[in-house]
Protein backbone atom coordinates (compact mmCIF):
# COMPACT_ATOMS: atom_id res chain seq x y z
CA UNK A 1 0.00 0.00 0.00
CA UNK A 2 2.69 2.25 0.93
CA UNK A 3 4.87 1.54 -2.25
CA UNK A 4 1.39 2.34 -4.42
CA UNK A 5 0.89 5.80 -2.60
CA UNK A 6 4.42 7.14 -3.31
CA UNK A 7 3.90 5.72 -6.97
CA UNK A 8 0.61 8.33 -6.84
CA UNK A 9 2.55 10.96 -5.23
CA UNK A 10 5.79 11.11 -7.21
CA UNK A 11 3.99 12.52 -10.56
CA UNK A 12 2.14 15.31 -8.65
CA UNK A 13 5.50 15.91 -7.16
CA UNK A 14 6.96 16.38 -10.56
CA UNK A 15 4.19 18.58 -11.74
CA UNK A 16 4.85 20.85 -9.03
CA UNK A 17 8.49 20.94 -9.85
CA UNK A 18 7.73 22.08 -13.11
CA UNK A 19 4.97 24.56 -12.42
CA UNK A 20 7.61 26.14 -9.82
CA UNK A 21 10.25 26.27 -12.99
CA UNK A 22 7.20 27.58 -15.08
CA UNK A 23 6.62 30.63 -12.61
CA UNK A 24 10.29 31.53 -12.10
CA UNK A 25 11.08 31.43 -15.54
CA UNK A 26 8.23 34.08 -15.88
CA UNK A 27 9.22 36.10 -13.42
CA UNK A 28 12.55 36.60 -14.84
CA UNK A 29 11.18 37.21 -17.67
CA UNK A 30 8.59 39.69 -16.40
CA UNK A 31 11.59 41.19 -14.12
CA UNK A 32 14.02 41.52 -17.38
CA UNK A 33 10.88 43.49 -19.61
CA UNK A 34 10.63 46.09 -16.31
CA UNK A 35 14.17 46.54 -16.19
CA UNK A 36 14.36 47.18 -20.27
CA UNK A 37 11.40 49.97 -19.68
CA UNK A 38 13.26 51.50 -16.75
CA UNK A 39 16.16 51.77 -18.97
CA UNK A 40 13.86 53.40 -22.08
CA UNK A 41 12.67 56.22 -19.54
CA UNK A 42 16.03 56.87 -17.83
CA UNK A 43 17.41 57.74 -21.15
CA UNK A 44 14.75 60.20 -21.55
CA UNK A 45 16.62 63.02 -22.04
CA UNK A 46 15.60 65.84 -19.24
CA UNK A 47 16.89 69.50 -19.34
CA UNK A 48 19.74 69.82 -16.67
CA UNK A 49 18.96 71.93 -13.56
CA UNK A 50 19.99 75.58 -14.23
CA UNK A 51 19.69 74.88 -17.73
CA UNK A 52 19.02 77.71 -20.26
CA UNK A 53 15.83 75.79 -21.49
CA UNK A 54 14.92 75.53 -18.08
CA UNK A 55 15.28 79.42 -17.08
CA UNK A 56 13.40 80.35 -19.93
CA UNK A 57 10.49 78.31 -19.10
CA UNK A 58 10.76 79.31 -15.38
CA UNK A 59 11.01 83.26 -16.59
CA UNK A 60 8.18 82.98 -18.93
CA UNK A 61 5.81 81.53 -15.87
CA UNK A 62 6.91 84.50 -13.91
CA UNK A 63 6.08 87.11 -16.31
CA UNK A 64 2.43 84.84 -16.58
CA UNK A 65 2.19 85.43 -13.04
CA UNK A 66 3.44 89.15 -12.62
CA UNK A 67 1.02 90.16 -15.53
CA UNK A 68 -1.95 88.63 -13.52
CA UNK A 69 -0.83 90.04 -10.40
CA UNK A 70 -0.29 93.54 -11.93
CA UNK A 71 -3.58 93.47 -13.62
CA UNK A 72 -5.20 92.84 -10.02
CA UNK A 73 -3.62 95.81 -8.77
CA UNK A 74 -4.50 98.67 -11.67
CA UNK A 75 -5.95 100.81 -9.62
CA UNK A 76 -2.14 101.52 -8.53
CA UNK A 77 -0.67 102.79 -11.22
CA UNK A 78 2.30 103.98 -9.11
CA UNK A 79 2.90 100.10 -8.06
CA UNK A 80 2.41 99.00 -11.38
CA UNK A 81 5.02 101.21 -12.98
CA UNK A 82 7.56 100.42 -10.14
CA UNK A 83 7.34 96.77 -10.59
CA UNK A 84 7.44 96.78 -14.44
CA UNK A 85 10.80 98.78 -14.31
CA UNK A 86 12.48 97.13 -11.58
CA UNK A 87 11.81 94.04 -13.92
CA UNK A 88 12.66 95.72 -16.86
CA UNK A 89 15.70 96.99 -15.65
CA UNK A 90 16.90 93.55 -14.93
CA UNK A 91 16.30 92.23 -18.35
CA UNK A 92 18.65 89.74 -19.65
CA UNK A 93 18.90 88.56 -23.84
CA UNK A 94 17.86 85.52 -23.11
CA UNK A 95 14.69 86.95 -21.04
CA UNK A 96 14.12 89.46 -23.92
CA UNK A 97 13.94 86.62 -26.45
CA UNK A 98 11.02 84.95 -24.38
CA UNK A 99 9.34 88.04 -23.65
CA UNK A 100 9.77 88.55 -27.88
CA UNK A 101 7.71 84.54 -27.87
CA UNK A 102 5.30 85.60 -25.12
CA UNK A 103 4.54 88.91 -27.37
CA UNK A 104 3.26 86.83 -30.40
CA UNK A 105 1.69 84.03 -28.60
CA UNK A 106 -1.36 83.37 -29.07
CA UNK A 107 -2.27 81.35 -26.78
CA UNK A 108 -1.42 83.65 -23.96
CA UNK A 109 -3.74 86.70 -22.29
CA UNK A 110 -3.70 89.63 -23.39
CA UNK A 111 -2.42 91.15 -20.33
CA UNK A 112 0.69 88.94 -20.77
CA UNK A 113 1.41 90.11 -24.35
CA UNK A 114 1.29 93.55 -23.29
CA UNK A 115 3.42 93.39 -20.47
CA UNK A 116 6.23 91.62 -22.43
CA UNK A 117 5.73 94.85 -24.68
CA UNK A 118 5.64 97.22 -22.06
CA UNK A 119 8.84 95.76 -20.46
CA UNK A 120 10.69 95.55 -23.87
CA UNK A 121 10.02 99.08 -23.85
CA UNK A 122 10.70 100.43 -20.43
CA UNK A 123 14.31 98.72 -20.60
CA UNK A 124 14.92 100.47 -24.07
CA UNK A 125 18.15 98.84 -24.76
CA UNK A 126 19.23 98.51 -28.21
CA UNK A 127 18.45 94.72 -28.09
CA UNK A 128 15.30 95.49 -26.39
CA UNK A 129 14.38 97.87 -29.33
CA UNK A 130 15.81 94.98 -32.01
CA UNK A 131 13.05 92.75 -30.61
CA UNK A 132 10.32 95.25 -30.38
CA UNK A 133 11.07 95.92 -34.25
CA UNK A 134 11.13 92.01 -34.55
CA UNK A 135 7.73 92.34 -33.33
CA UNK A 136 6.45 95.12 -35.08
CA UNK A 137 7.61 93.63 -38.67
CA UNK A 138 6.08 89.59 -37.55
CA UNK A 139 3.61 88.78 -39.92
CA UNK A 140 0.70 87.66 -38.68
CA UNK A 141 -1.42 84.83 -38.46
CA UNK A 142 -3.64 84.25 -41.67
CA UNK A 143 -6.94 84.46 -39.50
CA UNK A 144 -10.45 84.60 -40.66
CA UNK A 145 -11.56 86.18 -37.45
CA UNK A 146 -11.98 89.52 -37.19
CA UNK A 147 -11.41 90.46 -33.67
CA UNK A 148 -8.25 88.13 -33.83
CA UNK A 149 -6.91 90.02 -36.62
CA UNK A 150 -7.61 92.94 -34.87
CA UNK A 151 -5.70 91.63 -31.72
CA UNK A 152 -2.98 90.92 -33.26
CA UNK A 153 -2.35 94.33 -35.10
CA UNK A 154 -2.69 95.71 -31.62
CA UNK A 155 -0.18 93.86 -30.91
CA UNK A 156 2.19 95.17 -33.50
CA UNK A 157 0.66 98.72 -32.63
CA UNK A 158 1.82 98.70 -29.31
CA UNK A 159 5.40 97.17 -30.48
CA UNK A 160 5.77 100.22 -32.20
CA UNK A 161 4.41 102.59 -29.72
CA UNK A 162 6.45 101.45 -27.38
CA UNK A 163 10.27 101.46 -28.93
CA UNK A 164 10.53 105.51 -28.71
CA UNK A 165 13.77 105.17 -30.97
CA UNK A 166 13.45 107.68 -34.20
CA UNK A 167 15.79 105.13 -36.23
CA UNK A 168 14.06 101.82 -35.62
CA UNK A 169 10.57 103.85 -36.11
CA UNK A 170 11.78 105.05 -39.33
CA UNK A 171 12.89 101.65 -40.16
CA UNK A 172 10.07 100.17 -39.16
CA UNK A 173 8.18 102.60 -41.73
CA UNK A 174 10.58 101.35 -44.38
CA UNK A 175 9.69 97.73 -43.92
CA UNK A 176 5.90 97.52 -43.42
CA UNK A 177 3.43 97.32 -45.83
CA UNK A 178 0.39 97.29 -43.13
CA UNK A 179 -1.52 100.81 -43.76
CA UNK A 180 -3.04 100.58 -39.94
CA UNK A 181 1.05 99.90 -38.95
CA UNK A 182 1.84 102.93 -41.27
CA UNK A 183 -0.13 105.06 -39.37
CA UNK A 184 0.81 104.31 -36.06
CA UNK A 185 4.28 104.28 -36.85
CA UNK A 186 3.69 108.10 -38.26
CA UNK A 187 1.77 108.75 -35.20
CA UNK A 188 4.81 107.18 -32.75
CA UNK A 189 7.33 109.36 -34.75
CA UNK A 190 5.27 112.48 -34.40
CA UNK A 191 5.11 111.65 -30.63
CA UNK A 192 8.75 111.17 -30.31
CA UNK A 193 9.37 114.72 -32.22
CA UNK A 194 7.29 116.39 -29.65
CA UNK A 195 8.62 114.83 -26.65
CA UNK A 196 12.01 116.08 -27.78
CA UNK A 197 11.18 119.22 -28.32
CA UNK A 198 9.16 119.56 -24.97
CA UNK A 199 12.67 118.64 -23.18
CA UNK A 200 14.86 120.86 -25.32
CA UNK A 201 12.09 123.47 -24.31
CA UNK A 202 12.99 122.45 -20.36
CA UNK A 203 16.58 122.58 -20.71
CA UNK A 204 16.34 125.84 -22.60
CA UNK A 205 14.06 127.24 -19.13
CA UNK A 206 16.90 126.27 -16.99
CA UNK A 207 20.23 127.34 -18.67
Amino acid sequence: MLLKKNRVRIPALIIVIILLLLFLQHQNVFSRGMSFFSHQVAEVPLPPAGSAAQKKQSFSEHIHSESERIAETEDDPEYILQQETNMANNLQPSDMEVLKAKALDEKASGDERSFAIQLLGINGSPAAIARLEEIALSLPPDLQDIRRNLRESMVRAQAIESMKHKEALLDVLKKTKDAFLVERTHKALQHLDASASLEQDKKALTK
